[in-house]
């Protein structure tokens, strides 16, 4: 269980160290709320609808080619700032019922201090008493780099799943028949079949990553060795596959494919020049209850086999 553990908590540390988003769930504002009051650059998005917005006559950046437009209202005492997309259009001098959605975001000074001398003179105000009325914030509706936290956040959410339903199953392994066998040691394979390991450890077969005994079946892929009593082993066939390239066939390695007392299945590949015929035989003859090689009638024995099984660990 260490590296399903071990992924639990690298995904879940990166959940809760990543920003936090709301891309998908922007909150609702009013647009005669004072948006220093509800500036949180770990929810940033908002959606609001604004009656009538009016051109400050600046774009930003303030040189080269305009990515946006700076838009202000005037309501109530409290002036309030928007940064809307150009598209590659000029600005209106006015627009009106306005949806937007956007993020609230901190000016910087100097943008800030310049929107506000520029526009203050444009309105005959002063920079102070305009100042006095408005705060550095505004919603902007300028397209930011999301794509990649968002990734990630998807990715380590993915890998949290996938480390909690990999330590379910090897938990609770009687309900994920689909999963594969986790026998790890000799002890956990000698309580599953208390009569094995009387015999010799002697090798009768082997294959790619895989090892006969007398009472075992011992799988060594990288990573992830396993001891499979023979007793729990109730079906098994080869499979040899074909993969057309360019209209020639080229033919793969073949494939053991088994299947436990408990509904796991386990899928081994073979090397070219293994005889998955010899390993299948050397099971039977260790254990003739058996069932070896493909047909309706063994998968039909093996299925019931199974719920014969499900029913006793039932009781």
């Amino acid at each position: 269980m260490f590296w399903p553990a071990l992924l639990l908590a690298a995904s879940a540390a990166v959940l809760i160290c990543l920003p936090r988003t709301n891309v998908l769930s922007p909150r609702p504002l009013n647009s005669k709320s004072r948006f220093e009051n509800f500036y949180n650059p770990d929810l940033p998005y908002v959606s609001l609808t604004v009656p009538e917005l009016s051109y400050s006559g600046y774009a930003c950046p303030a040189k080269g080619p305009a990515q946006g437009y700076l838009y202000y209202t005037l309501n109530d005492g409290v002036c309030q700032f928007y940064l809307l997309s150009a598209a590659g259009q000029e600005p209106a001098a006015r627009l009106t019922d306005c949806d937007l959605t956007g993020r609230l975001i901190r000016l910087d000074s100097e943008t800030y201090s310049g929107l506000l001398t520029g526009l203050a003179a444009d309105l005959d105000w002063s920079a102070a008493s305009l100042e006095a009325i408005a705060s550095p914030y505004a919603v902007s509706q300028l397209p930011a780099p999301i794509f990649f936290p968002v990734f990630l956040r998807l990715i380590a959410l993915a890998a949290l799943l996938s480390a909690l339903a990999e330590l379910f199953c090897l938990t609770f392994w009687q309900l994920a028949p689909a999963r594969i066998p986790v026998l790890g040691t000799a002890r956990a394979a000698e309580k599953k079949c208390p009569d094995a390991g009387s015999g010799p450890l002697k090798v009768l077969a082997a294959g790619s990553d895989l090892w006969l005994t007398g009472d075992f079946l011992l799988v060594t892929p990288p990573g992830r060795p396993r001891i499979l009593p023979l007793c729990a082993l109730i079906w098994g066939y080869s499979q040899r596959r074909i993969l057309h390239l360019f209209g020639h066939p080229v033919p793969l390695p073949p494939t053991l494919h088994f299947l436990t007392a408990d509904g796991r299945r386990l899928t081994l590949c073979q090397r070219a020049g293994t005889d998955p015929a010899k390993i299948l035989a050397a099971i039977r003859r260790q254990n003739p209850a058996f069932l070896c090689g493909y047909s309706e009638k063994n998968k039909a024995a093996a299925r019931q086999l199974l719920r014969e099984a499900s029913r006793d660990i039932l009781r």
